[in-house]
């Protein structure tokens, strides 16, 4: 479940840098929409499935192991994919993000940000919020860490 959150989550966030860039009604952008949204539909099935296919031992409901181990093998190369077509969808935006919220505060250069950050449908701030919040998700240290995690959630798969 938390992995499936994880998935939501991050399909969220890039329908909504999709919307506030006017590209959600690109055709490419869409296809690529469409593979994230089947990705986190898949994974959501297998563990709707260990629940489904669960077996009762001693009164404890045990998930099924052959549909929890696949979501494990899978998890990994998901999320890695997924992740890396969200970076695609955003191009460079990540590139041209301030350095910091001081470059929004300072007076001097205040009116720039405002006037090459915003996009078609959002001011500047509400598009580098959206654009930080995704860089933390994907690019950040925090975001590698979280990448490593979720790769090696199930163990190396060299053994």
């Amino acid at each position: 479940m938390r992995f499936v959150t994880k998935l939501r989550f991050l399909i969220g966030m890039a329908h909504r840098m999709n919307e506030m860039t006017g590209n959600a009604a690109a055709p490419p952008v869409q296809v690529m929409m469409g593979e994230l949204a089947a990705l986190v539909s898949i994974y959501e099935g297998m563990m709707m499935a260990q629940e489904v296919v669960a077996t009762i031992k001693n009164g404890v409901l045990w998930p099924s192991l052959l549909t929890l181990y696949s979501a494990m093998a899978m998890q990994s190369e998901f999320n890695g994919r997924m992740l890396e077509m969200v970076r695609e969808l955003a191009g460079g935006a990540f590139i041209t993000l301030p350095s910091s919220l001081a470059d929004l505060e300072n007076p001097e250069t205040a009116p720039d940000m405002e006037r090459y950050q915003r996009s078609a449908s959002t001011d500047a701030r509400s598009r580098i919020a959206l654009m930080r919040l995704l860089w933390d998700f994907i690019g950040s240290e925090f975001g590698s860490r979280h990448q490593q995690y979720e790769k090696f959630y199930g163990g190396r798969h060299f053994w």
